[in-house]
Formats: C-alpha cells, structure tokens, sequence
C-alpha cells in the first residue's frame, strides 16, 4: 500500500490505510479508482471542513450526517408533475418514473396521502401503459415489455392503488408472459420478437406473477433450473450462463429463487450456492468508500447499496428457507413464498423439455479456446458437461456432485439465518449513501461528481433501509469463531470505519435520529406494510389454472376484437 502517497491525498486520516492497493503498476483501472476514492474522501471529511451552506443540509446541529428529506421529497415531487425538456429520454420509461418516484416519497415518508396520486398511477398503469397484448409498456403505444410490467406492478404497490391493481387484465398479462418464454434455456426474452433472455426477465415475472396470483408450474418450468446456471465461479450471478457476476443480475438471480423456493436442498447444493454468494458480496463493499461496487474491479455506485445491500438481506430469508426456520414476515413476500404449492417449486426445477424431433434445431457446438489456458479448458469441460446433462434431461449441476456441508458452514448458515452474520458493513454503507450520494439541491446520485436523478435517488434510499434494517451488519464485526470462518477477508473485515457521528441513538441508524427509514420487503423493493397490503388485496382475486387463465385471455381477445367491429360498423 502506497502510504507515502495516500498522506497527499483528500482521504480522512482514519481511513487512509484502506485505500486500493496498485502494487506499484498504474493502470486506467487503478488511475480511476484513485480519482474516485480521492472524490470520495472529500465528502468523508469532518463536518467543519464542509462549507456553511453544505453543513446545514447535510449534518444537524450536532454535526451528525443527516438525511436531507425536505430537499429530496421536492426534487421528487416535481417528477409527478410536467417534467422539464431534460426528462425526454423517460418518454419510454413512464412504469419506472412512477416507481422510482412513489416508492422514493414512500420511504421518506412524504408520498401525498390522497387518492389523486393513486387515481394517476392507477389510469397510468391500467390505461395508459397496458398494451392490447397484455403486458405494460414503457410509454403510450410502445412495445410491451417486462422491464415495464414489472416497474408497472411496484408503482401500484408503492402508490397503494388498490383500484389500478384490481382492474389489471389478469388473463391478457398471463397469455403474454407465458408466450415469452424461451422453451429452450428455462429464461423468458423481455420483449417480442427478438428480445434478450436473462435473469432479470425471470425475475420480473416472478414478482408480476407472484403479486397478481398467476403463477402456475407451466409458467415457471425452468425458472429455478435457469437461476441457478447463471451463478459464476466467484459466487455472484450473471445475466446468463457462464457470464461475469454482476449486482443487478445477482439480486433478480437470488430474489427470484427465494421467491420460488429454488436453491436447492440444504445438502444437495443449496447451502453452498448461498455460502459461495456471501463470500462474493461481502467482497463488493469497497474498504474506504464504504459503499459496493457492482462488479470486481470496478468503481463504487450508489444504486448498488440496493443491488447488493437488499441481497445481503434475501440471504438471511433463503438461509431461514434452507434451514426451515418460520418466516420473519409471513404477511410479506416472504410468506407467500413458504406458502408456493410444492408443483410450481418442483416446476421451475425441472430443466426446459428438449425437442429431440427429427430435424429440430440443435444447440450449436460450444467453440475450443485456446489449449494453452488451462482455466479456459476447464471452462469449456464444464460447459459441455451442463450441456450434456441438459440433454440427458438432468439438472444442469448434477454432472457434479455439490461438495459436502461442514460443521462449519451449517454454524455460518445458521448464524445468517438467526441475524448474527452479514456480509454487510451497514455502518460503512450508511455513510457512503449519506455522506457521499446526497445532492445538496435534492436527488441522490451514483457518487460524487455526478448528478442526481431519479434512479439513484430509488435505489440509495432503499439500500439506506436494507442497511438500518441488517441487525448483524449494524454492528461491526469482532472476527468470532463464526464469522471469521466465512474466510480470510470476507466477514471479517470491516469495510469502512465510521468517523465519529456523535453517538447513534437509534438502533441501526446512523448519524442523525431523524435518518430513519420504515423497512422495505427484500424480495420486492417496496416497503414492508405496502406488499402486505397488496398480498391482501391478492387473496380477493380468483385462483385460476394455466388452461383456464389462457381460455380466458383468448375469449377477452375475442371480445375486445368483435367490440373494435361492431363500432367501426357502426360509425359507418
């Protein structure tokens, strides 16, 4: 570590030994995680560093770092209104500005409690965005998309209409999910006719599924299957097999399979796909900046507070899944997880049917690289072995036999479980959002330097809820017998160490008092008491098969298209 050259730096003298280390060979990589470190330490300075007009906003009178809600509820506010020129770009994002918008005021607790909001977000979604094909688009006459459908579906939660959640055309958005599916890879595309087939399209349609009652072992085939051979080497998920861990794709990945209950069994895989996945996280958190990164080497963002701040939170719910420990809220999303029939489980674990007809399209070969890397041939016998045991109709990890549990692992997963272990440093995360995302003007932004909108200002704020609600990840680790076991430098580190805050008065908050946040539900990312609510609502709703939710959606169609001829007919 260049100690020499990190005195000459901005970067507060308590966290000066934990800048990056370059090992002496400068590189863009290096070069740039330096400028962002050095941006980062300035916002980490004592408060009488800060200029006058920044302190008043962003500490309280005893300079501990506040949450500056009024500036960001306005910032806010103004995007449920006419939005100026520069939001042109969100024509085809109307879904997500109404998400990121209610579910922000929400956290803050400052979404107006009138039923306009909710009559808005209700015709937006219901009318507005609702294609004739069921599915939601992202502006007036676009395509239908699941990006869409799923933002749709968290804005009338986070809203709380209950009006635009029952008049959704159940059998219309059913018919279109399911005809999404990719029969060949257990995945969905986002889109027709050529959309891409990934993790966060399963993950979408769990949770649309999963919040409006259509969930049925004929839409999930493959789903579990699918997740799991997006889990890499490190431990995180990619978008798709064999691709690079990523935290987006690693939390739709983990959502998804504690959604459907499909990690696996305790020793036949599950336990070390979830152990192997904390290790990756608890690597993510950047030691001086004290927020994650959202792949290995790059650049701390604030909207991965979320990523893999709520991560962090789904492993305690899957531990308790794998262990079967009770629910921690049966009313939530994790409840309704527990209470999934055991065929839709058992479904989306099954491999994707194979067309072995003759003249049916065949995978195509999977290219040598080259035979001087040994890591790459390795890569590639394991490709051809998940390829030959999909063809042999097997699950894609059972050419290898999941190595054996220890006395050790089952301490960890059952420290996990029962609160006592994180991969999250919540104090460090705290201060990364808190100190280095909030934009004086209002918004909160990826890091310093950069400008705030309405994307961060989501995702900061529900990483600050993951981060107060964490009970272990609160206290700073002691390396116990336990938690130093996770390894060497995963759980036993200490990410960032917090500079004084004058106390913390609140259990699991830091800074000011006034900085707490009500719970979001981790497997949805919208507040707790809103997907009760919603589940609620849910139980009203008629239970439907795969048969009859498709029969109807095609008499709807057939409705909806006579309707269309007897009016042209009769404005002739």
């Amino acid at each position: 570590m260049a100690d020499a050259a990190s005195k000459e730096r901005p970067i507060p003298a308590a966290l000066a030994h934990l800048v990056a280390d370059d090992e002496g060979v400068s590189s863009r990589t290096s070069r740039e995680q330096e400028r962002c470190e050095n941006s980062c330490g300035i916002m980490l300075m004592p408060p009488e560093r800060y200029a006058a007009a920044i302190r008043d906003v962003l500490f309280d009178s005893k300079d501990r770092a506040m949450l500056a809600r009024e500036q960001h509820a306005e910032y806010l506010l103004e995007s449920l209104g006419t939005m100026p020129s520069s939001y042109a770009g969100y024509d085809a994002s109307l879904p997500w500005v109404a998400y990121w918008t209610t579910h922000s005021l929400d956290l803050l607790q400052a979404l107006p409690d009138d039923s306009d909001i909710r009559h808005k977000v209700g015709r937006l979604v219901t009318e507005t965005v609702q294609a004739a094909s069921g599915g939601l688009c992202g502006g007036p006459g676009q395509e239908a998309h699941l990006a869409a459908t799923y933002a749709g579906s968290l804005a009338l939660m986070a809203s709380g209409s209950r009006a635009g959640f029952l008049s959704l055309n159940r059998p219309r958005l059913y018919k279109w999910m399911y005809g999404l599916k990719a029969p060949r890879t257990g995945s969905l595309v986002v889109h027709q006719p050529d959309g891409e087939a990934d993790a966060r399209a399963v993950y979408s349609v769990v949770i649309a599924a999963t919040l409006h009652g259509l969930l049925t072992p004929e839409l999930v085939r493959g789903f579990s299957w699918f997740l799991q051979a997006c889990q890499t080497h490190e431990g995180g998920f990619s978008g798709e097999p064999h691709g690079e861990g990523h935290g987006a794709y690693t939390y739709c990945s983990a959502a998804g399979l504690t959604l459907l209950r499909g990690w696996g069994s305790l020793h036949g895989g599950g336990g070390v796909r979830l152990l192997r996945l904390f290790r990756w996280l608890s690597r993510r958190q950047m030691q001086m900046e004290g927020g994650f990164q959202g792949r290995t080497h790059k650049l701390v963002d604030g909207c991965y507070s979320w990523w893999h701040g709520g991560t962090c939170r789904v492993i305690q719910v899957a531990a308790r899944q794998l262990l079967g420990m009770p629910p921690l809220r049966p009313a939530a999303f994790e409840g309704a997880a527990r209470a999934l029939p055991d065929e839709v489980v058992q479904s989306a674990l099954q491999p994707p049917p194979l067309d072995t007809s003759a003249g049916a399209a065949q995978p195509p070969p999977l290219s040598a690289l080259p035979a001087i890397y040994e890591t790459s041939r390795r890569l590639v016998a394991s490709r051809e072995r998940t390829a030959g045991a999909a063809a042999a109709g097997e699950h894609p990890l059972a050419a290898q036999s999941p190595p054996a549990l220890s006395a050790l692992d089952l301490a960890q997963l059952k420290a996990i479980a029962e609160g006592r272990l994180s991969a999250l440093n919540s104090v460090a995360l705290q201060q990364y959002v808190l100190r280095c995302c909030q934009q004086q003007e209002g918004g909160l932004r990826d890091k310093p330097g950069v400008r705030a909108d309405l994307y961060h200002s989501c995702y900061c704020l529900s990483g600050l809820s993951a981060a107060q609600h964490d009970a272990a990840g609160a206290r700073l680790r002691d390396c116990s017998a336990v938690s130093s076991a996770a390894s060497s430098d995963a759980a036993c580190r200490s990410p960032a160490e917090p500079l004084p805050e004058g106390g913390d008065e609140v259990p699991g908050v830091f800074g000011s008092p006034s900085n707490g946040l009500p719970p979001v539900d981790v497997l949805c990312n919208v507040r707790l008491d809103r997907s009760e609510q919603c589940l609620v609502w849910r139980a009203t709703l008629p239970r439907a098969s795969h048969d009859a939710l498709l029969a109807a959606a095609t008499h709807d169609a057939a409705s909806v298209a006579h309707d269309a001829w007897a009016a042209r007919v009769a404005s002739t």
